[in-house]
């Protein structure tokens, strides 16, 4: 009930145009009540409301619908920016029309699936929202992230989870041989908001900005996620020195003492071994539909794991020119459809009877699960996008938030091959944001409108 009473609060502020209220509760719907309010009362199962997000596209479509001439102007000011998602609006579109009119798929399964990528229109929605108010969302958001954070750590210290997973129904955590409690349950936007810390000046001092950028970068290390571990913090280096080359020489000498030392610390040096060992490991790919059809989950490493689960189902839309434009189209893992399919390789659910792989839902790799979904043309679109936002805010990297934005993609692009959050609802929903917080800035020039929040950090004192 509760979440009901905040979306028609939410549709109403919006009207008014108070619109850091239409934030606060849009963002609390993209973040499962920002990972802290009970599942209970913010969920509607009885009515089909089994993800928090689903309030969100609701309130994107009833905006949409009573606003659409208004907001079109913005569409076509803009468009020279938000093209790449148009081109995937436009591709899911079509996929709708394939799935049910081609593929007489249930309107269930389409809906269920399509309503996904109604984020894809959040940009819309932004535009109109002045940037003072922007600015105050970057810094909120920054701030519940740092709370979340103190909670993720606090988890670990008392082996019980304290904040909910991204998405409802998500396991949090589980117990290492070593006694580590493991928490899976990340803040959503952790790795953006310790890239704002240190490229905006959204704390008001240098030791506001150490500390809390010491705290996210905890939650990660602490995490025990060797991938993000990897990737993080060598990207964020990387794209230190290509801002400033010339200033920042001497971090050359610090990559590899804080790789020493994250390797010398027990269970961070364990979990990062652990992944080299399976690297070194990997199983003889070199005949992939044999490797397919030996396939055992028991004896098979997470890298070539991801590499199959891919090329499975790489191999099945190429094989068949039916699935090529759109794969199988806007399938959930329960339609009858999905349940006909014979994948080998995908995760177990935990409350499988039949310990059938996932055929459909993957949390492993994203670009499985864009082929499978979107077929050749999602696949296009998706490279499209990626590589026009990044040209984009590199040449444009004086500002502030495009050096956020750039490096987030950035990390996002190297996680999208064992990971899925370059799709994720908040991550379209938060880049969607960002995006409409740069066109402002293009726009208007941060130099005679903008304050500090969105100047270079170096900016404090």
């Amino acid at each position: 009930m509760l979440g009901l009473i905040l979306l028609i609060y939410g549709f109403i502020e919006y009207k008014r145009k108070n619109y850091y209220n239409f934030y606060i509760v849009f963002f609390l719907f993209i973040t499962n009540g920002y990972q802290i309010i009970p599942d209970v009362i913010l969920l509607m199962p009885a009515l089909g409301i089994t993800k928090s997000y689903d309030y969100a596209s609701f309130l994107i479509l009833g905006i949409i619908l009573t606003e659409f001439s208004a907001l079109w102007v913005f569409v076509k000011k803009y468009w020279i920016f938000i093209s790449p998602i148009g081109l995937l609006l436009i591709v899911c579109g079509l996929d709708f029309f394939f799935s049910k009119i081609v593929f007489g798929y249930s309107w269930n399964s389409v809906i269920r699936t399509f309503r996904n990528y109604l984020l894809l229109f959040s940009p819309f929605l932004f535009m109109r929202v002045p940037l003072p108010i922007d600015k105050k969302l970057l810094k909120f958001i920054v701030i519940v992230t740092v709370l979340q954070s103190i909670l993720y750590i606090l988890q670990i210290v008392l082996h019980a989870p304290l904040i909910k997973s991204a998405v409802a129904g998500e396991a949090t955590g589980r117990v290492l041989e070593n006694g580590y409690s493991r928490f899976y349950n990340l803040p959503n936007f952790v790795i953006p908001s310790l890239i704002i810390v240190a490229y905006c000046a959204v704390m008001s001092t240098k030791f506001q900005r150490n500390l809390v950028m010491g705290i996210l970068a905890t939650v990660l290390l602490s995490s025990l996620h060797r991938n993000l571990i990897l990737v993080v913090f060598p990207v964020m280096f990387m794209y230190k020195l290509v801002f400033n080359p010339s200033r920042n020489i001497a971090l050359f000498a610090l990559i590899p003492i804080a790789f020493l030392i994250l390797m010398a610390t027990p269970v961070i040096g364990d979990r990062i071994n652990e992944g080299f060992d399976q690297a070194s490991g990997t199983a003889d790919i070199s005949n992939i539909h044999a490797a397919i059809n030996n396939y055992d989950n028991s004896e098979t490493n997470t890298s070539t794991f991801r590499y199959l689960h891919f090329a499975e189902r790489f191999l099945f839309v190429i094989n068949q020119p039916q699935y090529i434009p759109f794969g199988l189209g806007m399938l959930t893992e329960d339609s009858p459809e999905a349940q006909k399919l014979d994948f080998k390789i995908g995760t177990v659910s935990t409350d499988s009877q039949t310990y059938k792989p996932k055929q459909i839902d993957t949390g492993d790799i994203a670009w499985s699960a864009i082929i499978i979904t979107t077929g050749f043309t999602g696949l296009v679109a998706m490279v499209y996008f990626i590589v026009f936002y990044i040209r984009l805010l590199y040449k444009n990297r004086f500002f502030a938030v495009a050096k956020v934005m750039l490096i987030w993609l950035t990390i996002l692009l190297f996680i999208s091959f064992f990971g899925t959050e370059i799709i994720s609802i908040p991550f379209r929903a938060f880049f969607s944001f960002l995006l409409c917080l740069f066109i402002k800035c293009y726009y208007f020039k941060p130099e005679s409108t903008a304050s500090s929040i969105l100047t270079p950090v170096t900016a404090n004192k």
